[in-house]
This record gives structure tokens, sequence and C-alpha cells, in this order.
């Protein structure tokens, strides 16, 4: 059986459905909630729930909408890099999930109200150009140097400390394209 340390797995909060929040490994969570103080669910009756949920950068915010509370979480983790994934489970229940959409717009930039300071890895001295954090798989890159000539590369690199995976180390890209561009036209 494969175990949540060989995942790298970590389970950021629990949410109850009565408006109980626990969290783990955050490093600041809020929870707002208007109705109702518990929600009280009795045997054999159905429970409906509204669920919104999102992530942007290093946030993550959480709507709960049902008849009789709305409940409304937002954490602040660690960085901006690990996926965010949203469990349903329970003891002595049945869960039926009767649709699931996704936005087909990107929130706004500030579509989360920040309660926590944004982390920086890279005030440190710069070299011949700006440090670059990057939070993904090339969701940044410094600026392009064209190697029209011979040219000596060095360079120093941080990884996130929660950096793990291969795909999270750094890399030096050498590419073509008809734009001078990443991802641009023709990019190999």
């Amino acid at each position: 059986m494969v175990t949540q340390k060989e995942l790298d797995f970590i389970e950021f909060a629990s949410v109850e459905i009565n408006g109980d929040l626990y969290t783990d490994f955050v490093r600041k969570s809020e929870h707002h909630s208007t109705g109702k103080e518990k929600v009280t669910i009795v045997d054999d009756n159905c429970y409906t729930a509204e669920i919104f949920m999102v992530k942007q950068n290093d946030h993550f915010l959480l709507k709960i909408i049902t008849d009789e509370r709305n409940d409304e979480i937002t954490l602040a983790l660690h960085d901006a890099s690990r996926f965010m994934y949203f469990t349903f489970t329970g003891e002595n229940c049945h869960l039926e999930i009767l649709s699931v959409n996704t936005a087909e717009e990107p929130v706004s930039e500030n579509y989360i109200p920040r309660i926590a300071e944004k982390i920086s890895y890279i005030d440190k001295p710069n070299g011949d150009i700006p440090n670059i954090q990057i939070d993904g798989w090339m969701t940044a890159h410094s600026e392009i140097t064209e190697l029209n000539k011979n040219i000596n590369i060095s360079f120093h690199t941080m990884s996130l400390p929660s950096a793990r995976r291969v795909w999270h180390c750094p890399i030096i890209a050498l590419f073509t394209s008809a734009d001078g561009k990443i991802n641009g036209k023709n990019y190999k």
C-alpha cells in the first residue's frame, strides 16, 4: 500500500459539514460563518450542500452553502507550487455528487483576500540578470539571452523548501523560436 509520505501528500485542513474546521499544515486560516451555529444531521435525512473552491497562488478559498448556514474558509498555504485536491468522506453515510462544474474564465488577481504575506525566496543579491521565483513547471523565466557566439553560463539556484520531485528542479531552457520567445511561434 502506498503511504502518505511516498505520495508527498499533505492534508492542509479538514472541514466537517457542520462547519468545524481543523487545520494542519497551513500558515494561517480564516473561517467566517453565517446562519445556525451548528448543523445537526439526523439519521436518514438528506443534507445538501453547494461547494465552491478556488486556489490562487498560495491561498485557497472554500465556500460551503447550505439551507442552514454559509461557511467561507480561507487558507494561506506554505507556497504556491503544490496542487490542491478536495476529497469527500464520511462515516455511516452515502455521498452523492450531482455535478461538478469548472469556471471557464480565471478569477481576478485579487479574488481571494490575502490573509498572510506573500512568501518570497528571491530577496537575495542579483547576478547579471534579476532573480525569479518559479512556483510551477516553467511558470516564469528570466530574460532571454540570444546565443549567437561563445558564451559561458554559470548560475546559482535554490529550490523551494517543499521541492521533492524532479519537476521542482531549476532548469536551463535552450530553445529556438521564430519570434525569440519561450513558447513562441515554431518553438522547439
